[in-house]
């Protein structure tokens, strides 16, 4: 079980191999001891209309969460769906949907959610849905 947990959290997706949120989810990110990861795939998502799903934690500092909120506002460039939350100047809250990886047919996601100052959580997602649907999925579960 433990070799398959090294294996899955050492293979990058391919679809993020773009996006300016993917040093965050590889071996050498630099939040690096300062967060938590889940990476979940196959039979795990069943139901979900996801193939793919990479969470990322952050408790670092403020500089940590300001840095993935720019990755992701970065991807949000890129989105053919886009939608933010936001409080004074300060982003909250970004979905974003992109087109599929080169060769590949399934949407990409790219989700982030400030919960504090120095807490943020980065998700990337990968699956025949949309924006719609897993902005309801986060928010109704």
């Amino acid at each position: 079980m433990l070799t398959l947990f090294a294996l899955l959290t050492a293979l990058p997706a391919l679809g993020q191999k773009d996006l300016a949120v993917e040093e965050f989810f590889g071996d050498d990110s630099p939040l690096e001891g300062k967060i938590r990861t889940v990476y979940l795939s196959g039979s795990n998502l069943d139901g979900r209309d996801m193939t793919l799903f990479r969470s990322i934690l952050s408790t670092g500092s403020e500089d940590d969460v300001e840095e993935m909120g720019d990755a992701a506002e970065e991807d949000a460039r890129k989105g053919n769906s886009v939608k933010r939350v936001v409080n004074g100047n300060t982003l909250m809250a970004l979905y974003v949907q992109l087109p599929p990886a080169a060769g590949q047919k399934d949407n990409r996601f790219v989700l982030f959610r400030r919960l504090s100052e120095t807490k943020a959580m980065l998700v990337y997602i990968e699956g025949p849905t949309t924006l719609d649907k897993i902005v309801n999925v986060k928010i109704n579960k």
